[in-house]
C-alpha cells in the first residue's frame, strides 16, 4: 500500500454516496453546516443546489474520521483530501477529483438515463420510500420485456441487511423502504464501522472488512432514487442497482482510471474525460481441470470420499481467491478491482499498459509451472484479457461487444491451456521423486510422502498420502471446526506454526484456521500475514453475527457426526443408510444415494442479451453474477443447516451446485431448490434451472459419480431444459407437483388397512410404464418411415391399455366388501385416471411408482 493517493481514491469512491443513506434516514444537517460548505461540495443550477447527498457525504467523514485508519487521511492537500474526493464527485476541480466523478458517471452507465416517462413524487413520497428493483425480473431471452413502467414490475427487495431471507424478491408494496428502517439500518452501520476500527493497524484488512460491511448493508439499497425531469423538479428513478454494487465498481473504475493516467502521465482533466481511449484492460481467469482436480481417484479416494472430497472442493475456491489475490498484488492493484470470484473463475479490471500485459505473461507462465509440479497438467490456469474505452460503458451495443470479445478470448484460451514446448513430454524425475511410502492411495498419482491417519465409523487407518491428499484432508477437517481463515505470505516456512497446508500455495501462501475473532485479532501485528476471511456459513436474520473481517462465500455445508468429541463428516455409507426407515422391527427402503448435478440454463445468452438494449451496462452484469452466486453459494448452504442437514454440499456456487445425500432426501432437496429458485427469479419463465438425478449405491467411485451425474444434466438439457433427469427420463418441472400427487394417491390406495391396490400391481405397472414408452418411440418412428418396416413383435406395446385394465381388474379392491357398483365406478375412475396420466405423462410416471417401490422394499438386513 505504498500509493496513499490509490487507496484514498479507494476508500473515497466506496463512500462517495454514503450519503444517500444518511440523508434518507431523514436527520436534518445544521443549517450553519449547509451554508458553510453547500459552495464547495453542490453544484448550483436554475437557482438552486442539487445533490444535497455530498453534504451527508463529507458530515459522515467529519464525525467518524477518528474511526478511520491514519494512512487514508495522510497527505491532506486540498487536491486530494479524503473528503474532498468523496464529497466533491458532482462539482469537481482537481485531476484526482475527476477520477471519482468520471467513476461514478462510467459505474452509472444507462442508470441515469432518461426514462420512458416522468414519474411524480406521491404526496409525502420521499426518496427513502423507493425499493430496490430486481434484475431478474427485467430479463428476456425473446425481447419480450414489459414497458419500463413501474406498475409493470411486480417485485422489489424489502430494505433490510444482508441475510438468506432477504435476498428473496417480495411483491412490490407500500411499506418496503421506509425512512425508519433506513435510520435502523444506519444506527446498525454506524456501530458496525465503529468496531473495525480495531483493525486500523492494518489499513487493508480494515478496507476489505469496510467492504463486507457495505455488502451487508448497502445491499437492497437503490444507488439511485430521485433524477432531474423536464416537467418536475425531481423525478423518481427506477433504480435495480443497489447503492452497494454502484460503489464498489465506482471503486474499481477508479482506481484503474488513476492507476492508467499516473502512469501515461496524463493526470489532467482533458486526458481523463476523454472516453475514446482504451484505458482498460478486463482480465479473465479460468481454473481448467476442476472436475478432475475434486474427484481424482485412487485405490482408497472412495472409502475416504467424505473426508476428502470438502478439502478438495474449498481448495478449488481458495486457489481461485489466492491466484486472483496474487496477480493484483503483483500488478500493484487493490482489492476491488477483483470483479467477479467464483466457480473457478475471476474477473479482474486492471489499467491498460504494456507493462501489464507483460507481466501477466509471466504470471500465468509462473502459476502453470506451480500447478503443472503438483497436478501434472490435470490442472491449470488461463489468463486472458481484452482492452476497452470508458465509452464502452456508456453506448447501449458496446456491452454485448465487449462480452462477445471476452468469451471469445476465453474460448481460444480452452484449447491453449498449456506451452507443450515447455510442458509437454513425460514429467521430470517423476520416478526418482518416490520413496518406501509408495504412491498415494487417495489420488493415486503423486508419491507419498508420510502416512495419515483417518477415521470414520470408529474405525481408524493409517494411509500412505501425498503431500497435497494430506493437505486436502486437513483443509477439509478444518473447514468444519472454525469460521476463519488467515491467509500468510513467507517464504521460509518456520516448524509449528499451526498451518493447515505442508506444501505453499504458489510456492507463498499458507493457511490456518482460527474459530474465534479474538485470536485473528492477535495475528494482525504479525507481518507476514496477508488477509483474514470469514468463511462461517450463514445465519439467518434473527442469528445476526457480528461482521469484523472480509466475508468470503468460499465454505459449504457438511452433515457431520460426533465421535470422540471431534465432529467429522458422515461418510456416504453412512448417508445412504440414512435411507433405510425402521418401524416396528421392520427396517424398509435401499441403502442409497441421491446424487445430484443442477445449473442455470442459457447462462451465457441471459448475460449477453437478456438486459433490455437500455440497461445493458457492466455494473448490471456485475450485480446479476454477484445475486446469482449469492443463491448458490450463500442460500444453499443455509437452507442445508437449517432444513435439509443430510446433504453434502461437494460444491454450491456461481450458477451450479453438485451435491450427495440420502437419496429421498436429495431428491426432496431438488425440489426445494427449483422452488426457491423460481420465487427467486420472480418466476421468469427465461431464467430456469436444469438438473440430474442419480440414485446410486455408495460404493461407487466419485470420478463415476460426477461423470454419471454430469451426463444426466446434459441429457435434461438436450430434451429442452428446465427440467429434472431422474430414473431415466426427463421431467419438466411444473409436472412434477401432479406426479408427487399421485404417489399420494398410489400409497394410500395400497395402504395395509385397505390395500385397494396390490404390490404386485405396482409391478406390473413399471411393465406397463415400459411399453408405454415404447409406444411413444414406436409412433415417432413411423411418423417417418413405413409402418410395413416395423415387425409384429415392436407391435405388443401397443396393448398397454389392454394389460393395464386386466391387471387393475385383477388386483383392485380385494379386501372391502363394497357393493358391486360403487365397486365397479371407483375402479372405472381409477381406470380412466391412471390411462390418462400415463398418456399425458409416459415414462416420468416412473418418478411417483420407483419412490414407492424403493422405500417400501424390504431391506435385506432387518437387524441392522
Amino acid at each position: 500500500m505504498d500509493d496513499i493517493i490509490l487507496q484514498k481514491i479507494v476508500l473515497s469512491a466506496l463512500l462517495h454516496d454514503i450519503g444517500k443513506v444518511y440523508q434518507r434516514t431523514g436527520q436534518q444537517l445544521p443549517e450553519e453546516y449547509i451554508r458553510g460548505n453547500r459552495d464547495i461540495y453542490q453544484r448550483f443550477i436554475n437557482g438552486h443546489y442539487t445533490h444535497k447527498h455530498v453534504l451527508y457525504t463529507a458530515k459522515f467523514i467529519e464525525d467518524f474520521k477518528d474511526y478511520i485508519p491514519s494512512l487514508f487521511l495522510q497527505e491532506e492537500k486540498a487536491e486530494y483530501s479524503l473528503i474532498n474526493l468523496s464529497a466533491k464527485h458532482h462539482k469537481p476541480e482537481t485531476p484526482w477529483e475527476w477520477i471519482i466523478h468520471q467513476a461514478d458517471r462510467l459505474s452509472s452507465g444507462f442508470e441515469r438515463r432518461n426514462l420512458d416517462e416522468e414519474i411524480k413524487f406521491e404526496k409525502g413520497e420521499t426518496s427513502a420510500n423507493i425499493s430496490l428493483l430486481t434484475i431478474f425480473e427485467d430479463l428476456s431471452l425473446n425481447d419480450t420485456w414489459k414497458e419500463d413502467k413501474l406498475e409493470n414490475y411486480r417485485f422489489a427487495y424489502k430494505l433490510d441487511v444482508l441475510s438468506p431471507e432477504n435476498i428473496f424478491p417480495v411483491e412490490r408494496t407500500n411499506g418496503l423502504a421506509t425512512q425508519e428502517k433506513y435510520y435502523e439500518i444506519w444506527l446498525s452501520f454506524i456501530e458496525s464501522f465503529k468496531e473495525i476500527s480495531i483493525l486500523k493497524e492494518r489499513p487493508d484488512i480494515w478496507l476489505e472488512a469496510l467492504n463486507t460491511l457495505m455488502l451487508k448493508y448497502f445491499l437492497f439499497i437503490p444507488s439511485a432514487t430521485v433524477g432531474s425531469g423536464t416537467t418536475y423538479s425531481f423525478v423518481k428513478i427506477l433504480s435495480d442497482i443497489s447503492l452497494y454494487d454502484h460503489s464498489y465498481f465506482t471503486a474499481s473504475l477508479g482506481s484503474t482510471l488513476y492507476l492508467y493516467h499516473k502512469n501515461t502521465d496524463s493526470l489532467t482533466e482533458q486526458s481523463i474525460k476523454k472516453l475514446d481511449e482504451s484505458k482498460f484492460l478486463f482480465i479473465e481467469g479460468n481454473f481448467y481441470g476442476i472436475q478432475k482436480f475434486i474427484f481424482a481417484s485412487g485405490g482408497e479416494t472412495r472409502k475416504w470420499a467424505a473426508k476428502i472430497l470438502r478439502g478438495r472442493s474449498f481448495m478449488v475456491s481458495m486457489y481461485s481467491e489466492l491466484v486472483a489475490d496474487y496477480i493484483m498484488r503483483q500488478l500493484g492493484l487493490p482489492f476491488v478491482n477483483l470483479l467477479y470470484s467464483a466457480a473457478g473463475k475471476f474477473l479482474i479490471i486492471a489499467p491498460n499498459l504494456t507493462k501489464i500485459k507483460e507481466k501477466l505473461r509471466d504470471i500465468e507462465n509462473e502459476i502453470n509451472n506451480w500447478l503443472y509440479q503438483y497436478y501434472y497438467g490435470e490442472t491449470s490456469i488461463g489468463l486472458t484479457y481484452i482492452e476497452a474505452k470508458p465509452e464502452d460503458f456508456l453506448k447501449e451495443d458496446r456491452y454485448s461487444q465487449l462480452l462477445k470479445r471476452l468469451g471469445k478470448k476465453s474460448e481460444e484460451k480452452k484449447y491453449q491451456k498449456f506451452d507443450l514446448f515447455q510442458f509437454g513430454g513425460a514429467i521430470e524425475d517423476y520416478l526418482s521423486s518416490f520413496s518406501g511410502f509408495g504412491v498415494c492411495k487417495l489420488c493415486g498419482k503423486r508419491p507419498a510422502k508420510r502416512n495419515e491417519i483417518f477415521e470414520r465409523e470408529n474405525e481408524k487407518e493409517e494411509i500412505p498420502v501425498c503431500l497435497i491428499c494430506r493437505d486436502q484432508k486437513r483443509i477439509g477437517e478444518a473447514l468444519v471446526k472454525n469460521k476463519f481463515i488467515l491467509i500468510y505470505e513467507i517464504e521460509n516456512k518456520e516448524t509449528n506454526t499451526g498451518f493447515v497446508n505442508t506444501v505453499p500455495i504458489l510456492n507463498k501462501y499458507y493457511a490456518k484456521f482460527e474459530d474465534k475473532s479474538s485470536l485473528c485479532k492477535r495475528e494482525l501485528a504479525n507481518k507476514n500475514l496477508v488477509t483474514i476471511w470469514d468463511i462461517a456459513l450463514p445465519a439467518s436474520s434473527d442469528e445476526e453475527r457480528k461482521a469484523i473481517f472480509a466475508k468470503k462465500f468460499i465454505n459449504a455445508y457438511v452433515p457431520l457426526v460426533v465421535s470422540n468429541d471431534s465432529k467429522i463428516p458422515l461418510s456416504f455409507e453412512e448417508l445412504a443408510n440414512l435411507s433405510l426407515k425402521k418401524k416396528n422391527g421392520t427396517t424398509t427402503g435401499i441403502e442409497a444415494l441421491g446424487v445430484i448435478k443442477a445449473d442455470v440454463d442459457n447462462l451465457g445468452s441471459i448475460f449477453l442479451k437478456g438486459l433490455r438494449p437500455s440497461k445493458r451496462t457492466f455494473t448490471r452484469y456485475l450485480a446479476l453474477s454477484r445475486m446469482l452466486n449469492l443463491f448458490f453459494a450463500f442460500y444453499l448452504p443455509y437452507l442445508c443447516q437449517t432444513k435439509f442437514k443430510n446433504i453434502y454440499n461437494v460444491f454450491c456456487g456461481g450458477d451450479d451446485l453438485f451435491v450427495v445425500g440420502p437419496w429421498e432426501e436429495s431428491y426432496n432437496f431438488i425440489l426445494e431448490v427449483r422452488q426457491k429458485f423460481e420465487k427467486y427469479v420472480c418466476c421468469n419463465k427465461d431464467v430456469t434451472l436444469s438438473a440430474g438425478y442419480l440414485l446410486t449405491k455408495p460404493n461407487i467411485p466419485v470420478i463415476e459419480l460426477a461423470e454419471r451425474t454430469e451426463f444426466l444434466l446434459s441429457q435434461a438439457k438436450k430434451a429442452g431444459r428446465n427440467r429434472l433427469f431422474i430414473f431415466k427420463t426427463d421431467i419438466v418441472w411444473d409436472n412434477i407437483p401432479t406426479l408427487e400427487q399421485w404417489k399420494i394417491k398410489l400409497i394410500s390406495l395400497c395402504d395395509e388397512d385397505t390395500e385397494i391396490l396390490t404390490k404386485s400391481f405396482l409391478y406390473k405397472l413399471n411393465d406397463i410404464i415400459e411399453m408405454v414408452a415404447k409406444e411413444k418411440k414406436l409412433i415417432s418412428t413411423a411418423t417417418s418411415r413405413s409402418i410395413k418396416g416395423i415387425s409384429l413383435n415392436n407391435l405388443k406395446c401397443l396393448l398397454w391399455r389392454s394389460l393395464l385394465y386386466y391387471f387393475t381388474v385383477r388386483n383392485f379392491d380385494k379386501k372391502r366388501r363394497l357393493d358391486k357398483e360403487i365397486r365397479q365406478k371407483e375402479l372405472e375412475n381409477f381406470l380412466r385416471e391412471i390411462k390418462d396420466a400415463l398418456e399425458n405423462y409416459g415414462e416420468a410416471f416412473r418418478l411417483p411408482l420407483w419412490q414407492i417401490l424403493y422405500s417400501t422394499r424390504r431391506a435385506k438386513d432387518d437387524a441392522r
